[in-house]
C-alpha cells in the first residue's frame, strides 16, 4: 500500500500505519490458528524534510493572502472610480447647488454603504459578506464626518468622497479579518496548495497565480477577481445607488418617473455616463422596462446593437 504523507502542521509529522485489514491465511506447514505479523511500514520526515512542507504552507498563505489583498485593491479603485464619475454626473446637474446639503450627503453615504454594496456584490458568500459587514461598520464613522455648508458643490462631493473613504480604507484589513473568521476554510485551501506541489516538487505550481484547485476554493468563498472588471462592476454600483440617492430626494424626480423604478433611471444614467456607446446594448435592455417616452436610446440604435 502506498501512502502519501500530506498536511504537516506546527512542526509535526504524521506517522501512518499500514497492516490493517483481514488476517492472512496460515502459510503451508503451520499449525492452524498461528499467526505472523509484519513490522510496521513507518514514514517519516527528518527536520530538512519539514522545514521545506512549512515553507511551502508559508507561500501558501502569502499567496492566498496577498490573492485577497489584491481583489480588495480592485474593489478600492473601483469605489474611487465611482465617486469620480458621480463627480463629474452630479456638476452637470441644474439642482446640484440646490442639493448640496449635508441630509442628503448622509443619504448617499448610507445607501452606498448598504444598498450600493447590495447592488455590486448581491451573492451572500462569506467572503462578499465579510465586505458587506465593513460596509455597515464605517456607517456611524462616516455619518459624524459630514459637514456640508449649503449650496457648495465641491465642498459636498469632498465630503462625501471623505466620508466614504473611511469605508475604503479599512477594505483592506477585510482578508486579515476573514482569516480569523473562516480559519478552517482557508487553511483547506492552503493544504490543497501544498498537495499540488507535493505532486510534482521539483515544479510545483510556479509564478503568483493559484493552482486551479486552490482558485477553485477561493472563487467559492466569494473573493471577487482582482483586476478591471471587479473594479468596474464596483465603479457602475457606487455610481448608479448615488444617482439613485440624488433622484429619490428630488421631487420632481419621483413624480415625473411616476409608476416606473429610479433605480432603472438611475442605472441607465450611470451607464451612459461611464460609457454610452459601450454601454448601448446593456441601455437598451434596462429601458424596455420604461415608457417609451422614458427611453433615450432609440430602436434603431438599440437594433444595431444587438
Amino acid at each position: 500500500m502506498n501512502l502519501k504523507v500530506a498536511g504537516l502542521s506546527f512542526g509535526i509529522a504524521v506517522v501512518l500505519l499500514t497492516g490493517a485489514g483481514a488476517a492472512p491465511a496460515p502459510a503451508a506447514g503451520m499449525q492452524p490458528g498461528v499467526k505472523t505479523f509484519k513490522e510496521p511500514e513507518i514514514l517519516t520526515a527528518d527536520s530538512t524534510r519539514m522545514n521545506v512542507l512549512r515553507t511551502q504552507l508559508r507561500l501558501a498563505d502569502t499567496r492566498i493572502m496577498n490573492y485577497m489583498q489584491q481583489s480588495m485593491a480592485s474593489v478600492q479603485q473601483g469605489h474611487r472610480n465611482g465617486l469620480q464619475y458621480f463627480a463629474v454626473w452630479y456638476r452637470k446637474r441644474k439642482t446640484a447647488e440646490e442639493t448640496s446639503t449635508v441630509e442628503i450627503a448622509k443619504a448617499i453615504v448610507k445607501e452606498a454603504l448598504g444598498k450600493g454594496l447590495e447592488l455590486i456584490f448581491p451573492e451572500s458568500t462569506p467572503f462578499v459578506e465579510a465586505i458587506k459587514f465593513t460596509g455597515k461598520t464605517s456607517m456611524a464613522v462616516a455619518d459624524k464626518m459630514l459637514k456640508v455648508p449649503k449650496d457648495d458643490v465641491n465642498f459636498f462631493l469632498e465630503q462625501v468622497r471623505t466620508a466614504e473613504e473611511e469605508h475604503i480604507r479599512k477594505l483592506l484589513d477585510t482578508p486579515a479579518d476573514f482569516r480569523k473568521t473562516h480559519a478552517a476554510e482557508l487553511d483547506a485551501a492552503k493544504y490543497q496548495y501544498l498537495d499540488v506541489w507535493m505532486q510534482d516538487e521539483t515544479k510545483g505550481p510556479e509564478g503568483q497565480d493559484l493552482p486551479p484547485s486552490v482558485q477553485k476554493m477561493i472563487d467559492a468563498l466569494g473573493v471577487p477577481p482582482p483586476g478591471s472588471e471587479t473594479a468596474m462592476r464596483v465603479a457602475e454600483g457606487v455610481l448608479i445607488s448615488h444617482i439613485h440617492t440624488i433622484y429619490a430626494n428630488d421631487e420632481s424626480v419621483v413624480q415625473g418617473a411616476g409608476p416606473h423604478s429610479l433605480w432603472d433611471f438611475a442605472e441607465i444614467d450611470g451607464l451612459m455616463a461611464i460609457d454610452r456607446k459601450g454601454n448601448t446594448k446593456r441601455v437598451c435592455e434596462v429601458q424596455r422596462r420604461l415608457n417609451p417616452f422614458f427611453r433615450p436610446i432609440t430602436q434603431k440604435e438599440c437594433d444595431a446593437a444587438q
